[in-house]
């Protein structure tokens, strides 16, 4: 799978790389691994203090991963 090494510089556009298929199996991954939390916690640092990029990237890739909101 693509996101065995996804990397905190990289971490929006690796979420959206995933295949469809991809998505609830990375999730689950990142549950056991318990670093669900260290991945959302980057993409909202992205969205809060990041470039327009990387924003609205972060964005992209909450609402791809379904977490997020309006």
């Amino acid at each position: 799978m693509k996101h065995a090494g996804i990397n905190d510089q990289k971490t929006s556009l690796n979420v959206l790389e995933l295949e469809d298929s991809e998505i609830s199996r990375f999730i689950e991954q990142r549950i056991k691994k318990r670093s669900l939390s260290k991945l959302v916690t980057k993409l909202n640092n992205d969205i809060l203090y990041g470039t327009s990029t990387e924003r609205e990237n972060a964005e992209k890739a909450l609402d791809r991963l379904g977490l997020l909101c309006c």
